[in-house]
């Protein structure tokens, strides 16, 4: 089994109370035709800077399978933790 990882280290990022957030997207539930454009999609995401979006800092993917994105936690669920 293959698995293809894509690490930005040129961008460089805190990790607040070490939480990242990693989401989860099955390829296999989309047409193969779309496995190469979730994938690009997810590329250009992580190279944008922009306060209304999450930052991604890093992906990888199991071809066929399944594509994980790292991310970071939403400031409201830092907001909750840190008030738990």
């Amino acid at each position: 089994m293959s698995v293809f990882f894509k690490d930005d280290t040129k961008t460089d990022y805190k990790i607040i109370n070490d939480l990242m957030i990693v989401t989860v997207i099955d390829l296999s539930t989309l047409f193969k035709d779309r496995w190469g454009k979730a994938i690009e999609m997810i590329d250009k995401l992580s190279k944008v800077n922009h306060p209304n979006l999450v930052t991604i800092y890093k992906y990888w993917f199991i071809p066929e399978e399944a594509l994980f994105i790292e991310i970071e936690p939403p400031s409201n669920l830092l907001h909750e933790i840190a008030n738990n």
